[in-house]
């Protein structure tokens, strides 16, 4: 690894082959940070590196996990938002997808080959933070992390539902002042979709049962 790097690991594991993977940020300047990932053999000998992120912005990983495939799942802050990458056996990445605004926390794998990853959810306009949990399948894939799916710019993201319990319909009120456009889907306890309102631009939505 080059002295000139500015290297800070997060996120440490050991592969399959008893070599290692290291995930972080490195840093060339003030302004900006990338994330970092770095292969090594058992002997701690650089075998590949990959680096990427957003322009001008601070990004880092948080936690690596290796795949099925010998591949990697990357939990990465990048920007504000978080991300999580795939990369594969050499590092190069495969797909990226957004989480949500907000900060990492860690990720375990699954039994059936998913993952379960831990973080703190962010709002703009909210100053609040809510902890979250998802689980994902095998591609990564996850449901909605919120009842108002879509980010309201400038809006809190808070609600009334009532009557609660009801028997034939409820009224969902949510704060939405510049009557942005958002979606909204209701799950069960068992993570499946069952309502979907889609383009709701007013600040309450009629829940039937």
């Amino acid at each position: 690894i080059s002295d000139t790097i500015n290297i800070t690991p997060f996120s440490v594991e050991i592969t399959r082959d008893k070599g290692y993977i290291v995930a972080g940020y490195n840093s060339n300047s003030v302004y900006e940070r990338d994330v970092y990932i770095v292969k090594t053999d058992s002997v701690g000998d650089t075998l590949w590196t990959s680096t990427f992120g957003i322009p001008v912005s601070y990004d880092l990983a948080h936690s690596i996990i290796e795949a099925s495939d010998s591949g990697f799942f990357v939990l990465a802050e990048m920007g504000a938002d978080m991300w999580l990458v795939k990369l594969n056996s050499q590092g190069d990445s495969l797909w990226g997808k957004k989480i949500h605004r907000g900060i990492p926390g860690k990720m375990k794998k699954t039994s059936d080959k998913g993952l379960i990853i831990t973080g703190t959810l962010a709002f703009l306009g909210n100053n609040d933070q809510y902890p979250f949990l998802i689980k994902t399948d095998s591609l990564g894939n996850f449901p909605p992390l919120t009842l108002s799916v879509d980010e309201l710019d400038g809006a809190k993201n808070s609600y009334i539902l009532y009557p609660n319990p009801f028997s034939d319909y409820a009224t969902l009120v949510f704060e939405n002042p510049l009557h942005y456009k958002c979606n909204l889907q209701i799950f069960n306890i068992t993570g499946q979709i069952v309502r979907e309102y889609r383009e709701i631009t007013e600040n309450s939505v009629q829940i039937d049962k």
